[in-house]
């Protein structure tokens, strides 16, 4: 028996893939960008919605073990970040996966939004742990 996961802004599919290689099946991925869903569903045999994260809605997301998303926490007032951040706690609220992986943008560690969704995130019953990778760095191409 595998163990499932649904990837959120999962982008060309570099996440689905790496999970495929760990050996999770991909119940569903959503991928905001048409043309990257596109890339996505040619080179990968899972489920692909195009759909950005503030618009997924609990029924759309299945019961899964790891749910993985790539999301930028606003270093300002934007409420479309906002919004997403939001749908997000309450998408994990809802189905409550026993995996969390997450991605933010080197741009998302503003100080208070980044302790405020860890703080929530604790408060629905997630331990976590986290470290700021320098992509570059790990794996030796210059990364822009």
């Amino acid at each position: 028996m595998s163990l499932t996961a649904a990837v959120i802004n999962a982008g060309i599919g570099d996440l689905s893939l790496g999970l495929n290689m760990a050996g999770f099946h991909i119940a569903v991925a959503f991928v905001s960008d048409e043309r990257a869903a596109a890339i996505h569903r040619a080179n990968l045999n899972n489920e692909v919605i195009s759909l950005p994260l503030e618009q997924i809605e609990p029924g759309m997301l299945p019961n899964v073990d790891l749910v993985t998303a790539r999301i930028k926490l606003s270093s300002r007032n934007s409420i479309v970040q906002d919004h997403a951040a939001t749908n997000l706690l309450h998408l994990l609220e809802c189905h409550r996966p026993r995996g969390l992986f997450l991605i933010l943008d080197s741009a998302s560690p503003n100080r208070d939004r980044f302790n405020s969704f860890l703080d929530q995130l604790a408060k629905i019953g997630y331990r976590f742990q986290y470290r700021k990778v320098d992509v570059a760095q790990a794996i030796g191409i210059p990364v822009k």
